[in-house]
């Protein structure tokens, strides 16, 4: 019985595509396909792994794209990636099912509450505008445009045998269909984009798609996925005609035991950025001031002679005459007030995905290194390849680029004065050691003065494997053979497995 507002016609409907039900299952990579192939040719990593999934055409482009629910808080996407619109809708135990139940082109919500349906015709919170009782509350239901009407209704399942609303009304059905076996999952799409929603009954990993809704063979059969998969339904790229994809849920690799964690949205910001210029700092400021004022040298930092050449500097400007280096005199110098701040916090975009594997992710921190082939040695520094870095620089934002924090370790106390940071990390207690003899394309191996004192620790190599390393040392990063040890130094007995 119809309790609310008249449904909307419109005078060209368009067809409707959506599936209507939850996805079911976990995992945020979905694999989705455009033509009936065996292998996704989309892959999209969306949501959070416990999070209910939904498909629809949420902004009437004619393609389909996620969603996930949250409690009663939907989230949709319009390009499998981001979120574009949020709102809340019913109650958090809510069966939801998703249709274009006007004919416009924009699914919306319905959610059910046993045999009664509460359907909304926007995307946004609010009452329901109509509120129908349709079969028994232990019926499946299926949500499709049976009739090539442009408007998505109602089908319940009863073991094999499917009750058929052409509009979204109580009562009778328009009609009842014998199809398939009881243990079937069957899924709903318009496989051949005549408008008309039809089944496939998915056995495993093998899926019967038929054109039409009564017994018979199937017009086609396809493979695609894994039996532990969970079946999507939608029209990815716009051609009016439904196809296949999967839900999977993929384990993420994280670091054993209580090693320093994978943090897959990035590492925050440093405190304290922003600092002056003082006595005995170090880092890619100071190896800025010292370019200005012709004083560069490998081991640079702000001695009494860049003191000097600061205060004459202030005089000329009307400044202050400290000698340090502070916003107003960097500004003064010319160079912008973002990059005061930046240049102390600089972090390596995020490579790490929780869909790669442990070895993708030693790939892509030796790959972050690597863009540091070539870069300018500055003492003290952590900073992007353009500016430089010094040995445990480049570690540090290689370790940074998948999500690994060396915390209290930061681009930031990097640049005190007599940082010791390479024997802060090895001694941290935060990483995995294991024998020099055991080392693996990945691992840090460190170097001191004395390799029988973990406090003489003073540099440090990324190993590439095959006796090869990757290092920033005073003539800039190189790869070059491990055993080219820094100065009066060699290896300590143990290297560091970031990631084991």
């Amino acid at each position: 019985m119809l309790l609310a507002a008249s449904l909307i016609s419109v005078n060209a409907p368009t067809p409707a595509y959506a599936q209507g039900g939850e996805i079911g299952g976990s995992g945020t990579h979905f694999y989705l396909n455009d033509a009936w192939s065996g292998e996704a040719n989309r892959v999209h990593q969306f949501g959070l792994r416990y999070d209910r999934a939904y498909v629809g055409d949420w902004n009437r482009d004619g393609s389909d794209s996620l969603a996930v629910r949250r409690g009663n808080e939907y989230i949709l996407s319009n390009d499998n990636r981001t979120a574009s619109t949020r709102f809340r809708y019913g109650r958090a135990d809510d069966e939801t099912l998703v249709g274009d139940w006007d004919g416009d082109g924009v699914d919306t919500l319905a959610v059910r509450r046993g045999h009664m349906y509460y359907f909304t015709n926007r995307l946004q919170g609010g009452e329901a505008e109509t509120v129908l009782a349709y079969g028994r509350a232990g019926d499946e239901v299926l949500v499709g445009d049976w009739n090539a009407d442009g408007k998505d209704t109602l089908a319940v399942r009863r073991e094999h045998r499917f009750y058929f609303a052409d509009a979204l009304q109580g009562g009778e059905a328009s009609r009842v269909v014998a199809y398939g076996r009881a243990d079937d999952l069957v899924y709903v799409g318009d496989w051949d984009g005549t408008g008309t929603d039809t089944p496939a009954v998915r056995r495993g990993a093998t899926y019967y798609i038929t054109n039409r809704f009564e017994p018979g063979e199937a017009e086609r059969v396809l493979t695609y996925g894994r039996a532990t998969d969970s079946t999507v339904v939608g029209d990815w790229n716009g051609d009016r005609r439904d196809t296949l994809g999967v839900r999977r849920d993929i384990p993420v690799y994280q670091t054993p035991g209580t090693y320093a964690k994978i943090s897959f949205t990035g590492v925050p910001a440093p405190a304290g950025m922003g600092f002056n210029l003082d006595s005995g700092r170090e880092g890619a400021k100071v190896k800025v001031i010292a370019d200005r004022f012709g004083l560069a040298r490998p081991t640079q930092w702000v001695d009494a002679t860049m003191m000097s050449k600061v205060r004459e500097w202030q005089a000329s400007r009307g400044l202050p005459q400290t000698g340090v280096v502070d916003h107003a005199t960097w500004v003064s110098m010319g160079y912008s007030s973002s990059s005061w701040w930046d240049l102390d916090g600089y972090r390596a975009p995020l490579r790490a995905r929780t869909d790669m594997s442990r070895g993708q992710l030693i790939e892509a921190m030796i790959a972050t290194a690597l863009t540091y082939q070539g870069s300018r040695y500055v003492w003290g520094g952590a900073n992007h390849p353009n500016v430089g870095a010094d040995c445990i620089g480049v570690v540090m934002q290689a370790l940074y680029s998948v999500g690994i924090n060396i915390h209290p370790s930061n681009t930031v106390t990097h640049t005190l004065p007599g940082n010791t940071t390479p024997r802060e990390l090895y001694n941290s207690g935060k990483f995995m050691h294991v024998p020099y003899s055991q080392r693996q394309r990945g691992d840090l191996i460190f170097q001191a003065h004395d390799p029988r004192d973990r406090h003489s620790v003073r540099h440090v190599q990324l190993y590439l494997g095959n006796g090869m390393v990757m290092e920033s040392v005073h003539v800039g990063g190189i790869v070059r053979a491990e055993n080219t040890t820094y100065p009066a130094s060699a290896n300590m007995p143990t290297v560091i497995r970031p990631l084991p």
